[in-house]
C-alpha cells in the first residue's frame, strides 16, 4: 500500500546563491526559510512511493514517468536512506509525486516540496518494511539535501533555519505557522529561462 505525504514548498526569507559541495549540496551559506500553504489557493505536493524487488526504480511527477536529473535527485535520496539503513537487500522502489496547486519548475519551490516529500514518504515506506530504522527529524533534513538543500525546509515546514557547517548542513524549526499571520506573499510570474543549476554557479 503506498502511502499519502504532504508537503509544501519551502522559500528563503533572504537567500544568497551558490554551493560550498556541489556533489553533497552544502550551501556557501545558511538562510531562514518558510513554508507557503496558501489560504485562498491551496499549494502543497502530494508524494507516494513503495518499495519494491524490481531492478528499475520508477518515479512520476505529475503523472509523468521521469528520466535523467529528477530521476536521479530522487535516487540519491533513495540510496541515502539505504547508507544510514545499511542493507544489502537489493531494494528499489515507486515514487509518485503530483503539485496541486501550482507549478512544477515555475520558481516556486516545487523541487523542495517533492524532495522534501519523496524522502518522507521513501523512509515511511523503508521503516514499514524494516520498522527497526529510525531517523530524526535533523537527520532526514540530512537526507533530504542531497536531492536539495531547498527540501530541508520542506521536511521541516514553518519557519525553519539551515545551518551550514564545514562539511554538512542540516535544518531546524524555529516557529510555528502563527508567528507571522499577516505574512502574504505576492508571485508575478514573467518569462523566466535561467536554470536554476546556472544561478548557483
Amino acid at each position: 500500500i503506498m502511502n499519502d505525504i504532504i508537503t509544501y514548498p519551502s522559500l528563503p526569507a533572504i537567500k544568497i546563491g551558490g554551493m560550498k559541495n556541489r556533489e553533497e549540496r552544502i550551501p556557501l551559506y545558511g538562510c531562514i526559510r518558510f513554508s507557503v500553504t496558501g489560504e485562498k489557493n491551496k499549494i502543497y505536493t502530494q508524494t507516494r512511493s513503495i518499495i519494491t524487488e524490481e531492478s528499475e526504480n520508477e518515479v512520476y511527477i505529475n503523472n509523468e514517468l521521469q528520466k535523467g536529473k529528477p530521476k536521479a535527485r530522487v535516487e540519491k535520496v533513495f540510496y541515502e536512506l539505504l547508507k544510514k539503513l545499511d542493507t544489502d537487500d537489493p531494494l528499489s522502489f515507486t515514487l509518485e509525486s503530483e503539485n496541486i496547486g501550482y507549478p512544477t519548475g515555475g520558481g516556486l519551490a516545487s523541487s523542495a516540496a517533492g524532495l522534501g516529500g519523496s524522502t518522507l514518504s521513501l523512509y515511511d515506506s523503508l521503516k514499514a518494511k524494516y520498522p527497526e530504522f529510525n531517523l530524526d527529524q535533523k537527520e532526514l533534513t540530512r537526507v533530504a539535501k542531497v536531492g536539495s538543500t531547498t527540501a530541508i525546509g520542506s521536511i521541516i515546514g514553518s519557519y525553519s533555519k539551515v545551518i551550514v557547517t564545514d562539511d554538512d548542513c542540516w535544518g531546524e524549526k524555529i516557529a510555528e505557522p502563527d508567528r507571522l499571520k499577516k505574512l502574504e506573499i505576492i508571485v508575478a510570474r514573467v518569462n523566466g529561462g535561467t536554470n536554476s543549476d546556472l544561478i548557483h554557479r
